[in-house]
């Protein structure tokens, strides 16, 4: 038998004690004509008591900074976990915005990706690394060698100064050549 939430005697707003049972686990869709108290079976009473009932659960120091929600005008509610709820209404206008981005959850779901994941090159699949400078340079020389010119990404963008000391360090480091990006380079 599966889990149920069981709402008994809501009375808020149009519902006038209004009971019913409604299965965890499935999708389940709340029908019925304008006015018939729909939105508020789903969010003033079932999102309502069920935030409630996280706020009531945190420590009383963070419920200091939190304001008190109202419990709904019902006798009973049995199996509710915490809740989030998403009005049927534009909230962003970009329209790539999913639940995800609109609950904030996505940016918990990435940082937790970032931490626990692996990066591969795109390329060959090796696993990625982080590596210091002399590593680096030990790659550069393995892959073009020595005496070969290339390129270094700035290290000074959109700074006002002389940088003189940055320079000379740069020069004793066996830099050939420093130099400002031209109008094309910079993308």
């Amino acid at each position: 038998m599966k889990r149920k939430i069981k709402i008994v005697g809501a009375s808020e707003h149009n519902l006038k004690s209004v009971s019913v049972e409604i299965p965890k686990e499935a999708l389940t869709v709340i029908t019925g004509p304008s006015g018939s108290g729909k939105s508020s079976l789903a969010f003033d009473v079932l999102y309502a008591e069920g935030q409630r009932k996280y706020l009531e659960s945190l420590s009383s120091y963070a419920r200091q900074f939190l304001g008190k929600i109202k419990k709904p005008n019902v006798e009973k509610i049995e199996g509710l976990s915490p809740s989030i709820a998403i009005k049927q209404q534009t909230v962003s206008n970009n329209p790539r915005s999913i639940v995800g981005t609109v609950t904030e959850i996505y940016d918990y779901l990435r940082m937790l990706y970032t931490r626990t994941a692996t990066a591969h090159c795109y390329n060959c699949g090796q696993p990625l690394s982080s590596l210091s400078i002399d590593e680096m340079i030990g790659q550069i020389d393995k892959t073009i060698g020595l005496n070969e010119r290339f390129t270094i990404s700035p290290i000074i963008r959109n700074k006002k100064g002389q940088f003189r000391e940055t320079f000379s360090r740069l020069q004793k480091d066996g830099y050939l050549q420093i130099g400002r990006a031209s109008c094309r380079e910079r993308v």
